[in-house]
């Protein structure tokens, strides 16, 4: 009798489970964001597409920095960073070295190969030109992480 009710349970419960559901569409959930550097997931790699519009993202296409608005951004945070290390310091006669290193330091090859570091992983990373422009303005550090979270 037991037996009896378990299999009848069992032929039961998928007819009253959870009914099956179509596999939702990915574009229903990811938007246009399903593509790469003009390649398309959903279809296959190596097929390319045109560009898909910003019709889903929920945000205008956002223009990418150029080389020089990427060198402007790098270039103000390395000199945010020797600002901090000037404010840091306590003893004014510190104080005045780092002002007077910092003048050598915006002139030296070691900076410039720094920038130039710098612009060249900003550009590969797709920074978005608002961001790269908001940087270059940045008064602080605080700026600096207010820009990347925009």
């Amino acid at each position: 009798m037991i037996s009896a009710r378990v299999a009848l349970l069992a032929l039961a419960l998928p007819l009253t489970g959870c009914p099956s559901k179509e596999a939702e569409d990915p574009k229903s959930i990811l938007g246009d964001w399903t593509e790469h550097q003009g390649v398309e997931g959903t279809t296959g790699a190596g097929t390319k597409h045109e560009p898909h519009t910003a019709a889903g993202q929920g945000a205008p296409a956002e223009r990418l920095a150029t080389k020089l608005e990427c060198e402007a951004a790098v270039r103000r945070i390395e000199e945010l960073g020797m600002d901090l290390a000037i404010q840091e310091a306590d003893d004014p006669e510190e104080r005045k070295a780092l002002e007077l290193r910092k003048k050598k330091l915006l002139q030296s090859p070691e900076l410039a190969a720094r920038v130039k570091d710098g612009t060249e992983e900003c550009l590969s990373r797709d920074t978005p030109r608002s961001e790269a422009l908001c940087i270059a303005r940045a008064k602080s550090e605080l700026d600096v992480d207010r820009c990347s979270r925009q």
